[in-house]
């Protein structure tokens, strides 16, 4: 089976509040290669974006500083999920766009 690069999801994370962004469906791996923050409420402020399992944090793998001076944030890089890992995003003082691309695997790595 052909490994190509994907959309994730793109969805809009409200200000104040973290937002599961995506979870892993049974069956599959996922490997997060890309994300791109953009600020919808115009407020500025920090984004996080993470990995959870079993309710704690697996990695913090996409931080913005500042969305007031940079409006726009890219993150590259490799994250592995397996089923059942949840994709949240957290923005305190704005609403933000996450688009998030990379690799749906069918399987479970090991």
């Amino acid at each position: 089976m052909p490994t190509r690069t994907a959309v994730l999801g793109a969805r809009l994370a409200p200000a104040g509040v973290p937002f599961v962004f995506a979870t892993v469906p049974a069956g599959q791996t996922w490997i997060a290669k890309s994300a791109f923050v953009n600020d919808q409420g115009g407020l500025g402020g920090q984004c996080f974006v993470w990995v959870s399992r079993s309710g704690g944090i697996v990695c913090i793998f996409a931080y913005t500083g500042d969305l007031t001076t940079i409006p726009f944030f890219e993150w590259e890089g490799w994250v592995v999920a397996e089923p059942g890992d949840v994709f949240e995003v957290y923005a305190p003082d704005t609403d933000c766009v996450l688009w998030l691309s990379g690799t749906k695997l069918i399987g479970v790595a090991s």
